[in-house]
């Protein structure tokens, strides 16, 4: 079951590179529809590209935020399930995904 992270802002997982044959996550633009989002776990913002896990309305999302100089280029994944929001996260935290 995905609950918050324990830890410090800003210090998140390190996530190993995606393998060969990783499934293709459909990154899609931002959409912010939640009135309040709560940001669940995330990877270490000392990486230029950092993914959080984002509940609200009942659904959850992954958002990556990629950093190319000073700017920082958003995109989500589809708003899920939590069952389906925790297999797309451990992929992609093991390198499954991309």
């Amino acid at each position: 079951m995905i609950t918050p992270t324990s830890g410090n802002d800003g210090h998140g997982w390190h996530i190993p590179p995606a393998e060969d044959d990783a499934q293709q996550i459909d990154w899609r633009d931002p959409q912010d529809r939640e009135q309040n989002p709560r940001e669940l776990r995330w990877t270490c913002e000392r990486h230029p590209t950092v993914y959080t896990l984002v509940a609200g309305g009942g659904l959850l999302h992954i958002r990556r935020d990629q950093r190319e100089g000073d700017d920082v280029i958003s995109a989500e994944t589809e708003r899920m399930p939590y069952a389906q929001a925790e297999r797309v996260w451990t992929a992609l935290m093991t390198g499954k995904a991309i």
